[in-house]
């Protein structure tokens, strides 16, 4: 026997609610979880208040007029960088690929940065972009990238596939 529409309807709108029960039953068990544990949260809330408090005590005992208004918040545990996750040593790689003269970490970095449209960007964080990316380009050579560096000081990275290794040596002379 065929569905009438009522039926269909009916159905629909029971399957609504049953999902939008469960969903408020998955929200409201959160919340109790967040609930029992709020004076935990709160205690660490005061500890941390306490932390920052002779932190900066023990900052200025050095540096009498520092502030910490230039300190930007950072969250422990999350993907903190100027480039998309994951695109760090592809990106990388293009920038090796495409260019016609050896380049520093740094250069790649400076390029990344400015092909995911980050022009301004702080020398902590280029410093450790410039870690993560160096890494990433020697893991890729050891991979089989065809992609090379100078073994100087600091490392120069081409592309071998681009015939770069004469320009090299004759700018190292």
């Amino acid at each position: 026997m065929a569905k009438t529409n009522r039926l269909a309807a009916n159905e629909r709108k029971l399957s609504m609610l049953i999902g939008e029960q469960r969903n408020l039953q998955q929200q409201v068990l959160m919340a109790e979880r967040v609930m029992a544990d709020l004076e935990n949260m709160r205690a660490r809330i005061a500890e941390i208040d306490l932390e920052i408090e002779l932190g900066e005590k023990w900052i200025k005992l050095d540096h009498p007029d520092w502030t910490g208004d230039h300190l930007r918040p950072k969250v422990p545990h999350v993907h903190d960088s100027p480039i998309r996750f994951g695109n760090g040593t592809r990106l990388a790689n293009a920038i090796v690929r495409e260019s016609h003269r050896p380049l520093t970490v740094r250069e790649i970095v400076v390029e990344a940065c400015s092909r995911e449209g980050h022009e301004d960007i702080d020398s902590e964080t280029i410093d450790r972009l410039c870690r993560t990316v160096g890494n990433g380009l020697t893991a890729a050579k050891k991979r089989g990238v065809p992609i090379d560096h100078d073994h100087g000081y600091p490392r120069r990275w081409f592309s071998v596939m681009e015939n770069a290794v004469p320009k090299l040596l004759e700018n190292r002379g």
